[in-house]
């Protein structure tokens, strides 16, 4: 199971605790082969059932960003019609004006505060559960429309009382991350690198 010391590592107590860690910016990223992208979102849905046991006890939250990304463009009307509509309507007459449209629309703050809704909403229903972990998926089928430094950029001043943790289809390398092993970021970010953590331990 390629998880498996993911999820044994996010067991422990002492990475639990959300007040211990990257106090000033509780924010994580996780790398894996993207050729084994289908084989860790099925991984994802069993990490999730084995933190909600009593050894545990959390409640986590998986967000895929471009279902995210989907909902959020459906809900923005535009006459009677949704957002998401008329960009899929006229991805074939005006390419670029599409892929800008849709990567300004992903750089919005409501896009961010649309997502951060979700959060806090998960955070605030009442549950005898901890809830220390947000797990976000999905950004080779955004890409590049919104890049994961980008997002954590702007979730700096968000991410409170639980840590955040983002689902890297690529590799770190020398204070970099590289998706697909080939798009080489020109960001470092901010987010400490959660496989590091796992083999330092």
């Amino acid at each position: 199971m390629m998880l498996e010391e993911l999820i044994e590592f996010l067991k422990r107590d002492s990475f639990q605790d959300t007040e211990a860690g990257l106090l000033s910016f509780p924010a994580y990223v996780y790398t894996y082969d993207p050729s084994k992208e289908y084989q860790m979102r099925e991984e994802l849905v069993t990490l999730k059932k084995r933190l909600d046991r009593p050894k545990s006890w959390q409640e986590c939250l998986v967000l895929n960003i471009y279902h995210e990304m989907i909902d959020y463009l459906e809900n923005r009307k535009f006459g009677n019609q949704s957002m998401w509509q008329l960009l899929l309507q006229n991805e074939s007459k005006n390419t670029s004006k599409v892929r800008k449209d849709l990567t300004r629309h992903l750089h919005s703050n409501e896009f961010i505060e649309h997502l951060n809704a979700k959060i806090k909403e998960h955070l605030t229903v009442d549950s005898e559960k901890n809830k220390s972990y947000v797990f976000i998926h999905g950004w080779g089928s955004i890409f590049p429309f919104l890049r994961a430094h980008t997002f954590l950029n702007k979730m700096e001043d968000k991410i409170k009382h639980y840590k955040m943790i983002l689902m890297y289809p690529g590799q770190y390398k020398d204070g970099y991350y590289v998706m697909f092993g080939e798009l080489e970021s020109d960001t470092i970010y901010r987010g400490s690198c959660l496989n590091q953590l796992i083999g330092d331990q």
